[in-house]
């Protein structure tokens, strides 16, 4: 725990101008006793002396507060992003859990469609990751932003705008319309922040664009109006 202050609090004495810090903290790796399971079930089973002591959402709650203690020692007014990228393998009461005893000054961000159930040819399929084709948000969204909101905290939305899982070589599918939908259901949720890309669904085009059209007042009050907006000046009457 020292380490991981004494890093952050480094990092932020070196780059005094950070705006912030962005962490996956839960996911991708083992990178706490939070992420350990033992059994296909993604059972919580610990084992460590020290960890077994809290339930899973404590000691994420642990891990995130030492590194935002890193941040606040050298710059109090910078922002800390808590990526819970792999809550999909949690329970849902562990996810509540988290929210609710998560610093208050933490920015809570969970993927949008992560773990959502969409229908396509006639077969139901599981949207992992992102989905333009899944509008979502998936259930493990709303639970976190509903309980974030009911608890006075931040939630954030991580999406991919240009393209996603479906087929992720392509540079970007142009399907504004859905990017309408997902924040207009965002907003009504209480998201404050979206990250919109990761190393791909980044590509410069219209995805892009109306991406960024969409993330600052005055919200367009239709998708037609929004669309009508963002196609005038390509194409005109």
């Amino acid at each position: 725990k020292n380490y991981c202050i004494e890093a952050v609090e480094r990092l932020f004495t070196l780059a005094p101008k950070l705006g912030g810090l962005m962490s996956i903290t839960q996911g991708e790796r083992i990178t706490s006793c939070s992420t350990v399971w033992e059994n296909e079930e993604f059972e919580w089973k610990n084992v460590c002396p020290r960890c077994s002591k809290y339930s899973k959402a404590e000691v994420l709650v642990q891990k995130v507060d030492v590194l935002r203690e890193g941040m606040r020692r050298v710059k109090p007014s910078a922002e800390f992003i808590s990526w819970t990228y792999e809550h999909r393998n949690w329970k849902d009461a562990g996810i509540v859990e988290y929210v609710e005893k998560a610093p208050a000054d933490v920015a809570l961000m969970q993927n949008f469609e992560d773990n959502g159930r969409a229908e396509q040819l006639g077969k139901m399929r599981g949207a992992i990751d992102y989905w333009l084709s899944y509008t979502g948000p998936s259930h493990m969204f709303e639970l976190t932003a509903e309980t974030a909101k009911r608890c006075g905290k931040q939630t954030y939305a991580k999406m991919q705008v240009c393209c996603s899982h479906e087929l992720a070589s392509v540079p970007y599918i142009p399907v504004p319309g859905i990017i309408y939908d997902k924040l207009t259901r965002a907003k009504e949720l209480g998201v404050t922040g979206i990250m919109e890309s990761w190393y791909f669904g980044n590509y410069p085009g219209l995805m892009n664009k109306s991406a960024g059209y969409l993330s600052f007042p005055p919200f367009p009050a239709s998708e037609e109006e929004f669309l009508k907006d963002l196609l005038y000046p390509l194409y005109g009457e």
